[in-house]
């Protein structure tokens, strides 16, 4: 964080949602969606919470960034998701039509894609982020 002040910025972008994966802690996640930070020892570290505070610490507005459309690939691997996830006319998922295979897109009118992002969302502003950006509302090609 003192970098970034160091080098003139008064607000930072922390990815919180990404490769379907959280930035909550392991112990206090009750989404469908592992942690980040999965280290034995480590379960109780709230790095979402610590970043904020150690931002506006130094006068840093401290901003949720997450994907929206884009479910990660542990999503896609739950069984009793199955039917969230999009697909294109041929049947295919965006694992088989993204280049690395990690991405999973969701249907967005789909009712427990839609539960499960809200969750989450809540998790995230518990932390009482400044404000939140939602991006990657697109799907590949």
């Amino acid at each position: 964080m003192d970098r970034i002040v160091n080098r003139g910025y008064n607000q930072v972008y922390l990815e919180v949602f990404y490769d379907g994966q959280v930035l909550l802690p392991a112990k206090a996640n009750p989404t469908v969606w592992p942690a980040v930070i999965r280290t034995p020892g480590a379960e109780n570290t709230d790095i979402l919470a610590t970043a904020i505070k150690k931002g506006r610490q130094r006068g840093l507005k401290v901003y949720a960034w997450m994907f929206t459309a884009n479910f990660g690939y542990t999503y896609a691997q739950r069984l009793d998701r199955k039917d969230a996830i999009a697909r294109n006319g041929k049947g295919q998922t965006s694992l088989y039509v993204v280049d690395n295979g990690s991405q999973v897109f969701i249907d967005p009118y789909n009712t427990q894609a839609k539960r499960d992002y809200y969750q989450l969302v809540q998790e995230i502003l518990r932390r009482r982020p400044d404000g939140l950006l939602l991006d990657y509302v697109r799907y590949p090609r």
